[in-house]
């Protein structure tokens, strides 16, 4: 077990019973071999049911390799019910749980449901896959292309995002009259996404003639990768476009939209819209194995979170983008938006079993937003071969649990919006999709960037395309190639583009 080294206490919570006879369980607990307080002692019955927890501080700076349970005092007395035993269900280490049936168990081997079975003296030992961290949001990088008519000074600007003042007061030097542009770029910092950008000229002055006259010119915005020409901004009394600039020739500002970003979507007049029990059938296709590489990508918005807590949903409810996870144990792979508005993904071998790949980003996209995500994974069978774009940028990303070992082939259907199974009204996609796509191998991020010649691109590698720009009745045509069309659950999911 190799975690981040913490600063402060790191805690590990032991979640024990037993089968109480002639005296209570006991074992201690060794983080890389060394023993970690006293001996400790289990009072749960295990038959009734009931489960303690034991907390104990491994101190700061704390990074375990290994944590073991060993169970000291095992004892028999010819009958089941003459028979002392301990029960590990689970390991909590910094926050990360860890199940006792997935640990290495030399006290017996057994296990029953989530639970490590000590029937002997022995110890379960815990040695799961690297863990990383939450990683902090990239902050929002604005870069603006301005330049000027300089006259006594320089042309001075300001720029606001949300109303707010972004730094101090900007310089233009670059000459506009002789086709110069310069490049400033403003670090916005991380958290919400900027819904305006705005460009404040400060010091106009004018001298009687074209030859004496300071003015500022703002040819682009370009806004954590996207971006909107000067001309398309929102203008004052004093603004005109010239070619793709904005030209500020009076004080005042002119204003960038940037909470819907510029981006292309195939005929997007059209898409479909998922409500309760709506999905959209691939069939028994595209059943990748944990040793196959595979992309996914799509254009969507969706409007609104799913519910976080309900008691048939213990992790939250789901907005599905696809998957082939639809019955027990949910073998296969899948992507989703949690409950936070994050992209997930997750490559399973059994979720009944506790045996898949969790990955998670750190950006909110449930906002209304049109966007292109996308998912590649390697088929190295870890965590670490799974990455997230969101626009055609690496998304940061949580690996939330790396204990793949065996097969994901599914034998499913691939769906796309929903996942079936009795959860039709829990995990659609509440919003809209204008575009699918899933190929055979690692794609780029140019593949996933709407702004790039690459994006979406059909080639060899497309195993399965829709595009829901047109279409009507209950097929969405695959346009790979390979006739992988979709079915509709009803022609009403086709819907404008809102």
């Amino acid at each position: 077990m190799s975690l981040k080294s913490s600063a402060v206490a790191l805690p590990l919570i032991v979640e024990v019973s037993e089968d109480a006879w002639q005296g209570d369980a006991q074992f201690i607990v060794l983080v890389d071999g060394h023993q970690l307080g006293g001996v400790q002692t289990a009072t749960a019955n295990h038959a009734g049911g009931e489960w303690q927890d034991i907390t104990l501080d491994a101190g700061p700076g704390a990074n375990p390799g290994a944590v073991s349970i060993r169970f000291l005092n095992d004892a028999w007395g010819g009958s089941a019910a003459a028979d002392r035993n301990l029960y590990v269900n689970s390991l909590v280490v910094d926050g990360t749980i860890y199940q006792g049936s997935a640990a290495q168990n030399d006290a017996g081997g057994f296990s029953t449901g989530n639970a490590a079975v000590l029937n002997v003296n022995g110890a379960v030992t815990f040695r799961p896959e690297p863990v990383s961290p939450p990683v902090p949001p990239p902050p929002h990088t604005l870069t603006l292309t301005v330049s000027e008519d300089v006259w006594q000074g320089d042309a001075q600007f300001v720029v606001l995002v949300d109303g707010h003042q972004l730094g101090g007061v900007q310089t233009a030097t670059a000459n506009h009259a002789g086709g110069e542009w310069q490049d400033i770029t403003l670090d916005a910092g991380p958290g919400a996404n900027p819904g305006t950008v705005s460009i404040g000229f400060l010091n106009d002055a004018w001298g009687g003639s074209a030859a004496a006259d300071r003015n500022l010119y703002v040819n682009s915005l370009v806004v954590d990768g996207t971006t909107y020409q000067g001309s398309a901004a929102q203008e004052y009394a004093g603004a005109f476009s010239v070619g793709t600039a904005e030209a500020l020739h009076t004080n005042g500002a002119i204003t960038f939209d940037v909470a819907s970003p510029a981006r292309s979507l195939p005929n997007a007049a059209q898409a479909v819209a998922f409500s309760a029990n709506d999905y959209i059938s691939a069939g028994d296709v595209l059943q990748y194995d944990s040793g196959q590489s595979w992309s996914a990508s799509a254009v969507l918005k969706i409007d609104t979170l799913p519910p976080a807590y309900a008691a048939n949903l213990p992790e939250g409810g789901a907005n599905l983008v696809f998957g082939n996870t639809n019955g027990a144990p949910y073998r296969g792979y899948e992507a989703w938006v949690d409950d936070e508005g994050r992209l997930r993904v997750r490559i399973m071998e059994s979720f009944m079993d506790g045996k898949y790949i969790d990955v998670a980003g750190t950006t909110d996209i449930v906002d209304g937003r049109w966007l292109a995500i996308g998912v590649t994974y390697d088929g190295s069978s870890s965590a670490h071969g799974v990455k997230l774009f969101i626009n055609g940028t690496v998304e940061p990303v949580q690996v939330i649990k790396d204990t793949l070992s065996g097969s994901s082939a599914s034998d499913g259907p691939m769906i796309i919006g929903n996942q079936l199974n009795g959860w039709e009204d829990q995990f659609q996609l509440r919003g809209q999709m204008a575009a699918f796509a899933i190929s055979d191998q690692v794609r780029d991020a140019a593949y996933f960037n709407p702004n790039d010649a690459a994006f979406d691109i059909l080639d060899s590698h497309t195993q399965l395309a829709y595009s829901f720009g047109k279409g009507s009745g209950l097929m969405a045509e695959d346009l790979s190639g390979h006739s992988n069309n979709g079915v509709l659950s009803g022609a009403s999911m086709w819907a404008p583009t809102t």
